[in-house]
């Protein structure tokens, strides 16, 4: 049987021990040191996996001004700015 992984939000692919680990990333709280969001592309085969981890940008000062606008610590608004959620 098969566990679940954690969400670790950071976006990445690997492969250990035949099983492939796919994590889209985030969009919104960010923590790969990039306030792009990001998604997986995943093109699956019976005997092949490609997968692409595509970053795309977004109006992420919008979602910062947003944030302190509303009130919530300035600290929440850097982290989607830096991408050090």
């Amino acid at each position: 049987m098969r566990k679940p992984l954690s969400f670790s939000i950071i976006p990445y692919y690997k492969v250990v021990n035949g099983i492939h680990i796919i994590n889209a990333g985030s969009a919104g709280k960010p923590k790969h040191l990039n306030p792009k969001a990001t998604y997986v592309a995943a093109d699956i085969h019976a005997d092949s996996i490609k997968v692409e981890i595509v970053e795309i940008p977004y109006d992420h000062e919008r979602t910062a001004r947003a944030i302190i606008d509303s009130g919530l610590p300035v600290e929440f608004a850097e982290m989607i700015r830096t991408g050090r959620g």
